[in-house]
């Protein structure tokens, strides 16, 4: 299969695994699109909602000094170790496999959507670089596959994993396809995620992470077209926001009795 994915910044874990996994299992990678993460808008956006600490956070993170605040490095260092994954920036994958690659300020803006549509593909992998709208979703012809951390629908939205769990719902990782609601397309492949004992909120985000890796990789690899079952009715769904410090606090400590009573 011929593949375009989509990141949120050069660093982003998630993608890097699935270029090099993917490659692996005989795939062909045509292009990159990759997100700056250092635009103007965004950083405003991110002090307003989280303060200039959130953005600290953001850079070291996504300048490789860390997996702060998303990530728990000791799962994300397993994991790279048991899949044997040698890079940690997409722009030197590419370089170094002549993969065409283009850094963009969003996802939706012409350069993106040109990008995408003069890049063979058979489908599009999205990896992260905000919320996609109409005219990227119609060059990709619809074919935008995401692993969403959460069970659809009844959680859409941001924090899937951890309303999941403050909401007493089984966690899952939701393979789908993108369409133009948010979170709302149709589901290929649902996988269940256990809360382990011991688990804190990042690291069953990890978790959501790496297991949202393995299903993308697993539904590329099969044969045939890659059929999915409509979600009626999903917007009517509850759509979740970051979580509120507040709220964070009181996951902490419902992980935490959850690891006192194991």
């Amino acid at each position: 299969m011929k593949v375009l994915l989509t990141a949120g910044f050069d660093r982003a874990v998630n993608v890097i695994a699935l270029c090099e996994l993917l490659s692996r299992d005989g795939h062909l990678i045509t292009g990159l699109c990759i997100v700056s993460p250092f635009r103007l808008r965004r950083l405003r956006s991110l002090i307003r909602r989280r303060g200039f600490r959130a953005v600290i956070e953001a850079f070291k993170r996504m300048s490789g000094a860390g997996n702060v605040e998303t990530e728990d490095a000791d799962l994300i260092a397993e994991f790279r170790r048991e899949e044997n994954l040698r890079y940690r920036s997409l722009k030197s994958w590419c370089r170094d496999r002549g993969v065409p690659y283009l850094v963009v300020p969003g996802l939706n803006v012409p350069a993106a959507i040109d990008f995408l549509q003069n890049t063979e593909k058979d489908a599009v992998i999205y990896g992260g670089g905000g919320i996609i709208r109409k005219d990227f979703l119609q060059a990709a012809d619809h074919w935008i596959i995401n692993a969403h951390s959460g069970p659809l629908p009844e959680i859409r939205g941001m924090n899937a994993c951890e309303w999941s769990v403050l909401l007493n719902l089984a966690p899952a990782v939701t393979i789908h396809y993108i369409n133009e609601g948010i979170d709302t397309g149709p589901v290929i492949l649902r996988l269940p995620v256990t809360v382990e004992i011991g688990d804190t909120a990042k690291s069953l985000r990890t978790r959501c992470v790496i297991e949202g890796i393995r299903g993308i990789r697993s539904v590329v690899a099969s044969p045939g077209p890659i059929e999915a079952a409509a979600l009626e009715d999903a917007d009517r769904y509850r759509q979740c926001f970051m979580l509120a410090p507040v709220l964070r606090e009181i996951l902490e400590r419902k992980l935490a009795r959850l690891e006192a009573a194991g």
